[in-house]
């Protein structure tokens, strides 16, 4: 459908940011921040139609505000520690047939 998913994009801020590049978690957060300032109340869309930067599907949606929380975090905490601060562990450190 063309949207913007805050959940997903708020996974990819932990993974970028985790992996050092914390700038587009940064510009994430401030792009939806003014979404969210431009509402008489904050509302967690489903997602935001990317052309006309308008909340669509369900209102008021916990994943959608997970989405947000994950991306705060994300450039709050430094990279080395993401994990163990949003309590998510690397699948490769609980996995015993792992190989690096």
């Amino acid at each position: 459908n063309g949207g913007a998913w805050p959940v997903m994009n708020g996974f990819l801020a932990l993974g970028l940011a985790a992996a050092g590049v914390k700038d587009w978690a940064f510009n994430f957060l401030e792009d939806y921040n003014s979404l969210i300032d431009k509402q008489s109340k904050p509302i967690f869309w489903e997602y935001y139609d990317t052309q006309h930067y308008q909340g669509g599907g369900v209102a008021d949606l916990c994943f959608s505000a997970a989405g947000y929380h994950i991306a705060y975090h994300a450039t709050q905490t430094p990279p080395q520690h993401l994990w163990q601060h949003l309590g998510l562990v690397p699948l490769w450190t609980s996995n015993p047939n792992f190989v690096s």
